[in-house]
C-alpha cells in the first residue's frame, strides 16, 4: 500500500477492480437518449411520466431535442413532475424558450426548474404564467436571472407574485437584454 501511495494511487482496498463499476446502472446519463434520462429520473423520483412529454423525446442517444421550444402548457406536470423534465432540459442545449404555463407548479417546482436553467447555455425566455407561485418562486427566478444572463425574457401573468417582485424580475431581464446587446456589439 505504501508503494501505491508513492504512485499517487489509492490503497488496494479503495481501488475499483478493472472492468467493474461502482456506480448505479442509471447514473451515467451522458450516454443516454433524452427519453432514457426522463424515464430513469421519473423512476428514481417515483414520478409517473407525463406521456405527452415522453412521446416528444428522442429515444435514441445522440439525437437532438426536436426544436428550440419546450412548451408544456396545460400538461400539469406539477412540482414532482418538473424534476425529471428539468433533468432532460439540462441536456437540451438547443432549447431557447421554456414554457411551463398552467402546469400546477408551486414555488418548489419553480425552484427545481431554476436550478436546471441556471447554467443552461441556450435558454433566453421562460414563461411560468398561470401557476400558483409567490415569493419563494420570485426569489428563485431572481437568482436565475442574476446567474444566467442569457435569459432576457420572463413571463409570469396570473401568478401570486406581488408588484415589486414583478418589477424586479422585468428589470433583471431587461438588464440581461441590454448587456447582451452591449456584449455582442
Amino acid at each position: 500500500n505504501s508503494f501505491c501511495t508513492l504512485l499517487g494511487m489509492p490503497p488496494k482496498a479503495a481501488r475499483v477492480p478493472v472492468g467493474k463499476s461502482t456506480g448505479h446502472a442509471r447514473t451515467n446519463k451522458a450516454h443516454k437518449s433524452f427519453r432514457e434520462v426522463y424515464d430513469d429520473t421519473c423512476r428514481d423520483k417515483g414520478v409517473h411520466p407525463n406521456s405527452s412529454f415522453q412521446r416528444s423525446l428522442p429515444d435514441k442517444k445522440d439525437i437532438a431535442f426536436p426544436g428550440d421550444v419546450l412548451d408544456l402548457t396545460n400538461n400539469y406536470v406539477g412540482d414532482a413532475g418538473i424534476v425529471p423534465v428539468a433533468a432532460v432540459l439540462e441536456r437540451c442545449h438547443n432549447v431557447k424558450q421554456v414554457i411551463v404555463a398552467k402546469n400546477g407548479l408551486r414555488n418548489k417546482g419553480i425552484k427545481s426548474l431554476c436550478l436546471a436553467l441556471a447554467k443552461h447555455p441556450g435558454v433566453t425566455s421562460v414563461d411560468v404564467s398561470e401557476n400558483y407561485i409567490s415569493h419563494g418562486a420570485a426569489a428563485a427566478l431572481e437568482s436565475l436571472l442574476l446567474e444566467n444572463p442569457r435569459i432576457v425574457q420572463i413571463e409570469f401573468s396570473d401568478t401570486k407574485l406581488d408588484v415589486a417582485e414583478r418589477l424586479r424580475l422585468k428589470e433583471l431581464a431587461a438588464n440581461n437584454a441590454a448587456n447582451r446587446v452591449t456584449v455582442s456589439s
